[in-house]
């Protein structure tokens, strides 16, 4: 079975999801997925939790701290077209 990548997220604001993937966020701060799993497991990223209880899954991060992070990085949260 093939790994499906994550919808791509072209601004967090108007994503319809609760939460975003690792790899999403990374890809709309440009920063790496695993430097994004690292702050989830360091806690950096507040209400960061495993999809699984087994803890073997990627993470789920609530939109509210992804736009915090975003904010914080010195992102511009408005999106552009």
């Amino acid at each position: 079975m093939s790994r499906v990548d994550p919808p791509a997220i072209d601004c967090l604001e108007t994503w319809p999801s609760a939460y975003v993937y690792p790899r999403q966020l990374a890809d709309l701060l440009g920063l790496k997925a695993h430097t994004v799993r690292a702050w989830c497991r360091s806690g950096r990223i507040a209400g960061a939790k495993h999809r699984s209880p087994d803890e073997h899954g990627d993470w789920l991060i609530p939109k509210a701290a992804a736009l915090l992070l975003q904010q914080r990085l010195g992102f511009n949260t408005k999106h552009v077209a």
